[in-house]
């Protein structure tokens, strides 16, 4: 897979974040159906039952700390997608830093503005 920096992954960087918060609730929403499940079966389980409740505790506490773990992603997601696309703009000349006349910088090569991916040629 080939990472670039362009727009469309800014945009992908977003929309992953926005989808985290259902993963999070995705997960806490299966974990309390497998503890309702366990619950429902406890007194089934006979000699056993001791064992599949240290299961269903180690689920709980997995879930819990992926749950903790996604729910800080969307704010480092957005904030890269904020980087990534500010570097874009810039490369583009479109922050009002660049635009309106040449970077004193020296260049390689004529830069082509093309939103979809940044190029120097």
């Amino acid at each position: 897979m080939q990472i670039e920096a362009n727009l469309e992954s800014v945009q992908a960087l977003r929309d992953f974040a926005e989808a985290m918060p259902y993963a999070v609730n995705q997960i806490i929403d299966e974990t309390q159906h497998l503890q309702e499940k366990y619950r429902g079966l406890e007194s089934d389980l006979g000699v056993r039952g001791r064992d599949f409740e240290d299961i269903v505790r180690m689920c709980m506490r997995a879930a819990q700390d992926a749950s903790d773990a996604l729910s800080d992603l969307p704010k480092g997601l957005n904030a890269t997608a904020d980087s990534l696309e500010g570097w874009i703009n810039k490369q583009l000349g479109m922050d009002g830093v660049n635009s309106g006349g040449e970077s004193s910088a020296p260049r390689r090569g004529q830069k082509v503005k093309d939103t979809k991916t940044v190029i120097r040629r």
